[in-house]
């Protein structure tokens, strides 16, 4: 079991010409389904395409705090993959984003534009630690996120929409 330390931020979807300034790579496309929740894990597969390949993850999740999860993931096969999409959350869209990464300043962070906003984007930083340190990016800030879960990928496919405030 891994744990996941984030820092998340809403932002104005940066340009591509901003992205590539930062040296930020489109990564992956990801299809990404919710799952009815079990014994209080969040579930969700994923359809994972990068420039090279096409592979399929399931991920079980539960909070430890606002910034600390607990992480289960591991790739599956495409047969596995259908069949638990019959698993579907049926309160749950499932979401399409592209997810852009690049290093600055000695933390590697990730911008995902989502299919349901075509103006804003989540930013998140992964940490070592929770009091870890951290010079954001020059992007255009509208919240720190951290901890709200307004502003989680399950949320955001339940409501079927990026909050603003």
């Amino acid at each position: 079991m891994a744990k996941e330390i984030e820092r998340k931020y809403l932002i104005r979807r940066p340009s591509m010409a901003l992205l590539k300034k930062l040296g930020a790579e489109m990564k992956i496309h990801i299809t990404q389904t919710y799952l009815t929740p079990k014994d209080g894990w969040e579930r969700r597969i994923r359809e994972n395409l990068t420039q090279s390949e096409l592979y399929f993850t399931y991920t079980e999740k539960s909070a430890i705090n606002d910034m600390t999860r607990e992480e289960n993931e591991k790739k599956i096969e495409p047969l596995e993959y259908y069949q638990l999409m019959k698993e579907k959350d049926p309160e749950c869209m499932t979401i399409k984003k592209v997810r852009y990464v690049f290093e600055y300043r000695k933390h590697v962070f990730e911008i995902d534009f989502y299919n349901c906003d075509p103006k804003h984007a989540i930013m998140e930083v992964e940490l070592n630690d929770e009091k870890e340190q951290v010079i954001l990016p020059p992007v255009e800030y509208i919240h720190n996120v951290t901890g709200n879960k307004n502003y989680s990928n399950y949320a955001i496919a339940k409501n079927k929409t990026i909050p603003l405030s």
